[in-house]
């Protein structure tokens, strides 16, 4: 009776040993788990980076573009008033008559 209670407490305490291992076990997968979450989370701020950084490059093409846009408007000013200031003198090229006039009309009365 002695062996068999002695074989059922070795039994009793490979079983509580097992369990520890498994509690062990679980508890590293639990941290593993942890881990990758963390990672997961890193990788989602490092994308969440890189969407900011592409819509400032898209914010700063954008000006770019609005910049090489006004700088064509300045141009094409620049250019009416240089045209109208020497084409013969006459402030109506403005208006968009670049040629010149008839010799029989008068644009300054």
């Amino acid at each position: 009776v002695n062996v068999i209670l002695l074989l059922c407490y070795v039994i009793l305490f490979l079983g509580n040993v097992i369990l520890s291992l498994g509690y062990v076990i679980l508890f590293l997968c639990y941290v593993i788990l942890f881990l990758c979450y963390v990672i997961l989370f890193l990788c989602y701020m490092i994308l969440f980076l890189c969407y900011v950084i592409l819509f400032l490059c898209y914010v700063i093409l954008f000006l770019g573009y609005v910049i090489l846009f006004l700088g064509h408007v300045i141009l094409l000013i620049a250019g009416h008033v240089i045209l109208a200031c020497t084409s013969y003198g006459s402030m109506y090229n403005l208006l968009g008559r670049c040629y010149p006039p008839d010799s029989g009309s008068s644009y300054n009365s």
